[in-house]
């Protein structure tokens, strides 16, 4: 989630997240609802290392 999303209240994910212990929330500074569009690199990046881990469980 972007720090700056608009459609997504960060309580939420807290709610969720609160659920899943075994997940972890990354919050994407200066970003907003589209985080592909508006931060490819960064997202590219956290997406790779998740995917990596849930290689690693498999």
């Amino acid at each position: 989630m972007g720090d700056e999303d608009g459609f997504v209240v960060k309580d939420t994910i807290d709610d969720v997240v609160a659920g899943r212990t075994d997940w972890e929330p990354h919050v994407f500074e200066g970003v907003g609802h589209l985080l592909p569009v508006e931060a490819p690199g960064a997202y590219v990046a956290t997406l790779d290392r998740w995917l990596a881990g849930a290689a690693r469980q498999v």
